[in-house]
């Protein structure tokens, strides 16, 4: 069963299988029955069941479609309520922006595609970091930070995490300011406010916990160290809720 945690703005979730709701009310979880039955229900953010459970397949990946449904296994949408396909993409999805889906294209690639699977853009791989972490979207459709990492960058061998932003509405990709920046990755990660500012909660490699927050266009991140609960196990996500 997932955890809900209250720390002002944040409502952090630490679960298995967890996927935020399109209509922001809350979150779909995968709850495990047992070694072989497996059952999907939505909760608010008030911890109220706002479906009931249903039977759900185990080994199945979980991330929020947002208004397009649930990505199931990176490469399937569908509606959880009913189970229906929406649509099928060659590459897995990284992030799903209103109608708009951005995906992990082949040879360090990401495509912009529409709902009806039309490619609207093919972009070439931004950092100097090799690998990919998770991706935020403003709940209003239109920006997609792309999250880029590397667990052992340099000769150091720190992890670092580094933040570029798409505008779906106008192609333009920007590089999120002071990044990359050396992070846990396991305790590092993003979300975005109704209102469109990233919020970047992290654990420094000196180990403090911060949290960053920037509104695209900007030239700089508005940065605060905060004291978190006990974390249990890594990879703990929040949402901005207020």
């Amino acid at each position: 069963m997932g955890l809900f945690r209250i720390v002002a703005p944040f409502l952090v979730l630490a679960g298995r299988g967890m996927a935020p709701a399109g209509d922001s009310a809350g979150a779909w979880i995968r709850r495990f029955v047992d070694s072989s039955h497996c059952m999907l229900r939505e909760v608010g953010v008030d911890g109220r069941e706002l479906h009931a459970p249903d039977a759900f397949p185990c080994a199945s990946m979980l991330t929020s479609g947002r208004t397009l449904g649930l990505v199931v296994n990176r490469t399937h949408v569908i509606e959880p309520v009913t189970g229906r396909p929406v649509l099928e993409t060659q590459w897995g999805v990284l992030a799903v922006a209103g109608e708009r889906l951005v995906l992990a294209g082949p040879d360090k690639q990401f495509e912009l595609i529409d709902a009806s699977g039309h490619v609207l853009l093919t972009l070439r791989w931004p950092s100097i970091l090799y690998g990919l972490d998770a991706s935020a979207v403003d709940p209003r459709g239109r920006y997609v930070a792309l999250g880029l990492a590397d667990p052992a960058w340099l000769k150091d061998g720190k992890q670092a995490m580094d933040v570029w932003v798409l505008d779906t509405a106008t192609l333009k990709l920007t590089h999120m300011p002071a990044t990359p920046a050396f992070v846990h990755l396991k305790f590092t990660s993003m979300a975005s406010t109704d209102d469109g500012r990233l919020i970047f909660l992290a654990e420094r490699d000196d180990g403090k916990n911060v949290v960053a927050m920037w509104r695209p266009g900007g030239n700089r991140l508005a940065v605060k160290t905060l004291r978190l609960p006990q974390r249990t196990g890594g990879s703990d996500q929040f949402a901005p809720v207020g």
